[in-house]
């Protein structure tokens, strides 16, 4: 439980990521929704902590590339850590956000970690070919 100065230095941000379709869409493509997604921002003490949930599709990664642009580039910071405990990963190409994002941040001096990928993501991380480099990443 954090002090009440602690309590101070956090803050969330919490990003819905949509990927349900919208009407006209749905009456084109009556297909089955999206499962939910969402990320969460949180500051706490010089370390962004961007928690990920559910699927992790090539649009999604998108989204979550360019907030991690926003937060390394855009906002300067340097600490960066990406939760996946709670976050799957469809398709193994857009796993390549997180070398991008920690490319980022070293050119800047700073460091992104993964925190807690499940199995499935590790093994897409291997069969890619970018473990080595996402090593490092992993805490």
């Amino acid at each position: 439980m954090p002090t009440d100065a602690a309590a101070d230095a956090l803050e969330t941000t919490h990003v819905e990521l949509l990927g349900t379709p919208g009407p006209a869409q749905a009456a084109i493509d009556p297909g089955p929704a999206a499962a939910p997604s969402s990320i969460v921002i949180r500051r706490f003490l010089g370390t962004v902590v961007v928690t990920v949930h559910g699927p992790l599709d090539i649009t999604r990664a998108g989204q979550l590339g360019g907030i991690l642009a926003d937060l390394i580039d855009g906002q300067g910071n340097l600490s960066v850590t990406v939760d996946l405990h709670d976050a799957t990963a469809s398709d193994g190409d857009c796993l390549s956000v997180f070398v991008e994002a920690a490319e980022r941040a070293r050119r800047r001096g700073g460091m992104v970690r993964l925190n807690d990928p499940p199995e499935p993501i590790q093994e897409a991380l291997q069969l890619r070919g970018v473990d080595q480099f996402v090593a490092a990443m992993l805490e």
